[in-house]
């Protein structure tokens, strides 16, 4: 990837390639993007990206007091947030970004503590933890992900916290895992400004937040401005099923998510979730919505098995026999409720898994 980048661009690859300011006029630098492009539909796309970010907060993460963003850019997100209340923090390697934003919240009586440097250097170095991490168009920027990834969940998050995508380019069967982008957009954008204009395949990004543990949901994208951005949680404290973000393997395995998201997903005859990579184990919520009582068989990726049998309206908490380079398998007893009870479903379900987490 680094070979091609170097054929585009006729340089090796830094992170300082990534400046910005120093691509404007300084009155173009003054006035700032959106602003600058006088277009009323690049100014409502823009916008619309803070307007995604601070809804997705305000449902996933209400409590969110401590925020940091790597990547502030123009401060179109960090300086409404800090007029919010918010203590905010940004990351940038562009000093002259980090000082307009820092400005731009100063001018109206408000702080934002600014960190000068590449995502994993300032990551290492942090000196508190933060209850959101933000990325707006800036995670696809970063070339050592694993390594930020690894940061983020040992040093940058606080327990509860959360760390938020927007405006990524994670997208379904993209044809590779990861690697450099190929639309005319992002070979300008590498050519002509030296950028990283990665692109993720949505699959390895779902599989590489369960590998750092972290479990991930969508967020909506808003019509016209922004597609779908994404949220990232600890396993450890749980998701409901029918929020959790699978690879497409594992996702079709289950039955689709119920209007209800109450009752789960229903299982098939044989589903399936993600390996971990890493000594935990899936914590499953089942339940049986059936009248009668239903099997399942839960085996690893080392011959470990476990029998469950719940009987009708149970629900009962498991920890799953290991799954670290495999999936878990789930092979269970099915049944289509209306010939049961005459509702019209006909549907093979088995057991409904309402809530995922890892030990």
């Amino acid at each position: 990837m680094l070979a091609v980048y170097e054929r585009l661009t006729q340089t090796g690859y830094e992170a300082r390639n990534e400046l910005t300011s120093n691509k404007q006029s300084p009155r173009d630098f003054e006035i700032g993007y959106p602003w600058v492009s006088r277009d009323l539909g690049v100014a409502a796309s823009e916008l619309g990206k803070t307007v995604q970010a601070l809804m997705a907060l305000q449902t996933h993460g209400v409590g969110a007091q401590s925020v940091i963003e790597f990547g502030c850019g123009w401060g179109n997100l960090a300086v409404p947030l800090a007029k919010l209340g918010r203590h905010v923090s940004v990351v940038d390697i562009d000093e002259a970004f980090l000082q307009r934003t820092k400005a731009l919240a100063e001018r109206d009586g408000f702080q934002i503590q600014t960190h000068h440097g590449d995502f994993v250097e300032v990551a290492g170095r942090l000196p508190s933890t933060h209850d959101a991490v933000i990325f707006q168009s800036s995670f696809h920027h970063c070339l050592d992900f694993e390594t930020l990834m690894s940061l983020l969940a040992d040093r940058v998050l606080s327990e509860h916290g959360r760390i938020y995508f927007f405006a990524e380019p994670i997208h379904r069967e993209l044809g590779f895992p990861w690697g450099l982008r190929c639309d005319g957009e992002s070979l300008w954008a590498i050519m002509c400004n030296g950028w990283l204009e990665l692109g993720f395949d949505e699959d390895f990004f779902l599989r590489m937040a369960l590998r750092h543990g972290f479990l991930v949901s969508r967020i909506p994208g808003v019509p016209g401005a922004v597609g779908e951005g994404w949220v990232a949680m600890r396993s450890r404290h749980g998701l409901a099923f029918a929020d959790c973000a699978l690879p497409l393997a594992a996702d079709n395995s289950f039955w689709g998510r119920a209007a209800d998201t109450r009752f789960g997903r229903f299982l098939r005859r044989a589903s399936q979730l993600p390996p971990l990579g890493s000594a935990s184990r899936y914590g499953l919520t089942l339940r049986n919505y059936c009248p009668r009582a239903l099997r399942v068989r839960l085996s690893g990726d080392h011959g470990e098995t476990l029998d469950c049998q719940l009987p009708p309206g149970a629900e009962q908490e498991v920890t799953a026999p290991p799954s670290r380079n495999g999936p878990l398998w789930m092979h269970g007893e099915t049944v289509i409720p209306d010939r049961l009870i005459h509702n019209g479903d006909t549907r093979e379900i088995g057991l409904a898994l309402t809530r995922l987490a890892t030990d």
